[in-house]
């Protein structure tokens, strides 16, 4: 999908204020669902976002039929997400201090396609670290840890007690996963890196939606405890959006930060690269593979593709129950594969970009449909030398 462009017309307020004006922006619209009245707007380098904010407010305050409220703050892109109409919303996009406006989008986390789900006890075999015969991987994810930017995670499912903690939940919704994504993206995790500590970042509200706003929340939720951690850590984001230029900036300044950012490639069996995160080339972006290593039906695909991992009917934890089963397909269960991988892989001294390098030169030749300039490996269990 393309960004399409509205330019919003200009009436010149009466009122006079400290803010210096500048020509008249364009909001940038996605072809898809948008928050109503939501944006996501980023000021220039070195402009005062509290400064700023407080003379909106005041325009607002003074202007009937103005609505002004924030929703998020992103000190590190200087950058707030708000509702915003008539006199607010026209005086930022005349403000001479903001760089850019989009329209806050929204996706489901009904994305991925869901199989079946019981309530019945199944072993968990270590099936993926002995493919092709090769060994286990580095290590089991000890010291490690992935951040679950998704619907939360049930921490008290058999597979997931003791090694999945809460973090945060953007929005201030409640600390349970309602819909049963996260968890099942956890319990992919934990199968292959048991040792690594997996962490809940909910960005759903409880109608299983997130914004882009949330998710660079959740992103620099991540970002910021990285600092207090010893061992590696990942990120996993298994959403996929129309193109959103503030949520590929906070991707590429995450991975600036030391984190390795793991993102499904999207299951709508297009090319990658007109979706956001699936565009930036400096995170492992992940399609998916059936277990005969042909591609899925539904996996986006591209240059922009880093590898691919099983994610066609993957069975994982369910938040029925502490022994309860599910089964999906999508993009996301595969990119959760190789957050596994990474995070029994990483170190804290691999940087993010020779970590990725490790994973293609170990990865295998797939079995794909024709597509030009598509990326044909099958992430393994790898050491790095």
């Amino acid at each position: 999908m393309e960004f399409s462009t509205v330019l919003i017309l200009i009436a010149i307020l009466a009122s006079t204020t400290t803010m210096t004006l500048g020509a008249a922006i364009r909001i940038r619209m996605q072809q898809g669902p948008v928050k109503p009245d939501s944006y996501i707007v980023v000021l220039k380098s070195g402009v005062n976002m509290e400064d700023h904010i407080e003379s909106i407010t005041r325009i607002s305050a003074r202007s009937p039929g103005s609505e002004f409220s924030i929703t998020h703050r992103f000190g590190f892109l200087n950058g707030y997400s708000a509702h915003a109409t008539a006199a607010s919303l026209t005086r930022i996009l005349i403000s001479s201090e903001v760089d850019y406006v989009e329209a806050d989008g929204i996706v489901s986390v009904n994305y991925d396609h869901q199989e079946d789900a019981n309530d019945v006890s199944v072993g968990m075999g270590d099936d993926l670290a002995r493919i092709q015969g090769r060994g286990p991987a580095q290590g089991d994810g000890d010291g490690a840890t992935i951040f679950v930017i998704d619907s939360g995670i049930f921490v008290g499912h058999i597979l997931l007690a003791g090694r999945s903690v809460w973090g945060a939940s953007v929005g201030g919704w409640p600390l349970v996963d309602k819909n049963g994504h996260g968890t099942c993206l956890a319990g992919i995790v934990a199968r292959i890196a048991p040792s690594a500590t997996l962490v809940a970042v909910r960005v759903t509200d409880d109608n299983d939606v997130a914004s882009d706003s949330a998710l660079i929340l959740g992103i620099n939720y991540a970002r910021l405890q990285y600092s207090k951690l010893p061992g590696p850590a990942i990120v996993l984001v298994s959403w996929t959006t129309p193109p959103c230029q503030a949520l590929d900036r906070m991707i590429r300044k995450t991975i600036a930060s030391g984190l390795h950012v793991v993102v499904s490639a999207g299951n709508d069996a297009s090319d990658a690269k007109n979706f956001s995160p699936g565009s930036v080339v400096e995170a492992i972006i992940v399609g998916a593979v059936d277990s005969c290593y042909r591609m899925a039906w539904f996996s986006n695909w591209g240059p922009s593709i880093t590898v691919s991992a099983q994610g066609v009917n993957i069975r994982s934890a369910s938040i029925s129950g502490r022994t309860a089963w599910t089964t999906a397909s999508g993009t996301s269960m595969s990119a959760a594969r190789v957050a596994g991988l990474v995070a029994a892989a990483a170190g804290r001294s691999v940087t993010p970009a020779a970590l990725k390098a490790a994973l293609i030169t170990h990865a295998l030749p797939a079995i794909w449909p024709k597509r030009e300039d598509t990326t044909d490996l099958v992430a393994m269990p790898f050491r790095l030398e």
